[in-house]
Parts: C-alpha cells; sequence; structure tokens
C-alpha cells in the first residue's frame, strides 16, 4: 500500500457469517455510514425496501439511508461499514439511497475468497483496508448490473475517472498538477477536464481539491498534526493548508483535530 494511504482508517465495521434476522429483525435507522451488505445465501432483505428473489445479492446504502433488516429464515452474509466511497460510486446512488442487484455464481466467490483475506481485527480503534481495492471492487460490482445499453460508455468514462482520481492520491504528497494528472493517462488537459465534466458534473481541480481536503481531514481525525498533514497532503508549507482548509471547512485544521 502506498504511503499516501498509512494512516487511512476508512473501514469502521467488518463481519461475516449466519445472520438470523427472522429471530432478532434489525429496527429501522440511519447507519450514519455506508453499509455494503452481501447476501451469500438465504433470503434476508432490508426494510422497508421490497424483497428480492431469494439467492446471492449485494446492496449498498447511503449513510443517510432508513433501513432495516429481516428475512424467512437464516442467510450467509458479509457487511462492510466504512466511511468513505468514490466519488463516482456516490454519483451512481439513485434518491432512495440504495443500490442493489443479484450476484453470479463467479460474483459470489469472489466476495467469499475477498471476505476471507479480510477478516475482522477484534479492537475498538478502526481498522485498515486497502482502499483500492475496495473501490474498484464497488465500481466493477455496480456497474455490471447497468442495463446493458447503459454499460460500454458509462464503464470507460466512470473507470477513466477512478484512475485518475487514483493516480492522484498515490501521488498526493507531491501536488501534482492537472498536465500530470492527464499525462498519467495519456490524455490532453482538456480531454482529462471533458472527462470530469461528463461525469462528475465539475472541473477535475475542484474534485482533486475536494478529495485532498477530505484526506487530510482523515489525516486530523487519526491524530497527524498539521505539519504532518500538510506534507501527505501535499501541501506547500503548514500555512498554506490551514488557508485552504478553513476556506473549504470554515474551521482550522487545529480546530478540526480538537474535535475529532
Amino acid at each position: 500500500m502506498h504511503d499516501i494511504f498509512a494512516h487511512l482508517k476508512l473501514i469502521v465495521y467488518h463481519n461475516f457469517g449466519p445472520r438470523y434476522y427472522h429471530d432478532a429483525p434489525v429496527a429501522s435507522y440511519a447507519r450514519g455510514v455506508w453499509e455494503l451488505q452481501v447476501r451469500l445465501e438465504g433470503d434476508m432483505f432490508p426494510i422497508p425496501f421490497p424483497a428480492p428473489k431469494p439467492g446471492p445479492h449485494i446492496w449498498l446504502f447511503r449513510p443517510e439511508c432508513v433501513h432495516g433488516w429481516t428475512s424467512s429464515g437464516a442467510s450467509e452474509t458479509v457487511v462492510w461499514h466504512f466511511d468513505l466511497v468514490p466519488t463516482v460510486i456516490q454519483n451512481q446512488m439513485p434518491r432512495s439511497g440504495l443500490l442493489h442487484r443479484g450476484l453470479n455464481l463467479e460474483e459470489v466467490k469472489s466476495f467469499a475468497q475477498y471476505r476471507n483475506h479480510h477478516k475482522p481485527k477484534r479492537r475498538n480503534d478502526l481498522f485498515i483496508m486497502d482502499e483500492e481495492v475496495l473501490s474498484l471492487e464497488l465500481l466493477r460490482t455496480f456497474l455490471a448490473g447497468l442495463p446493458r445499453h447503459q454499460v460500454t460508455r458509462r464503464r470507460r468514462t466512470d473507470i477513466m475517472v477512478r484512475r485518475c482520481l487514483g493516480w492522484y492520491a498515490a501521488n498526493l504528497e507531491r501536488d501534482p498538477n492537472l498536465d500530470e494528472v492527464a499525462a498519467s493517462q495519456g490524455m490532453s488537459v482538456a480531454s482529462l477536464r471533458r472527462l470530469f465534466h461528463e461525469v462528475m458534473k465539475r472541473s477535475p481541480q475542484e474534485i482533486f481539491n475536494e478529495e485532498r481536503i477530505r484526506r487530510a481531514e482523515i489525516h486530523l481525525a487519526n491524530g497527524a498534526n498539521v505539519e504532518t498533514t500538510s506534507q501527505l497532503c501535499g501541501y506547500a508549507s503548514p500555512s498554506s493548508f490551514s488557508r485552504a482548509f478553513k476556506k473549504a471547512r470554515g474551521i482550522s485544521p487545529v480546530s478540526a483535530r480538537r474535535s475529532s
């Protein structure tokens, strides 16, 4: 994992195994985090949403999406709660705050293997997971469920944006500019701008600045001081970082760190 991810703590909960929601249904409430739930076997489903057919299924909920869980029998599941998802995934979410679809056999095997490689760690602190692996897996899974006529163009452009964001994040410490990001993906700056406006409805610089501040928030929340955070996020100095952070969030990074 690149150094830029060394202090990221994205996953706040991860577990797997049988769920007995028929005996103990989970009441509806907003989790406050993104919830990814994979049903490998059984018929559990979220309430108050309609129940899909029994069998392998995947759901992704926005943090503010109110939902619970029920079933008619035991179900085998994998669940992750996490703080962040890629912006391109967020842009796929409908107004309901829920994305879901059935899974095929190969996808079930993939999630089962992924589950076994990332077993839960019993400690109170958050724990680190490779953001890029999870992000690309989510993106691949949800895009695969789009209608065929929507997939080709959206898959290509979304993945191109994700690659740009991934490269930018991996090189954040040296403050890459648009020319460098575009060159890393074999495109011109003009093409980079068109791509981001098409997929994100915003300029690449706006998205990169937002990602930079979000990553700074994570470092501060995890105890990094202002100087370290400014270096990890590619700012020229702690003072330039402080100015940018206060402009974006309305408070100083020192205050944000204290309130975490």
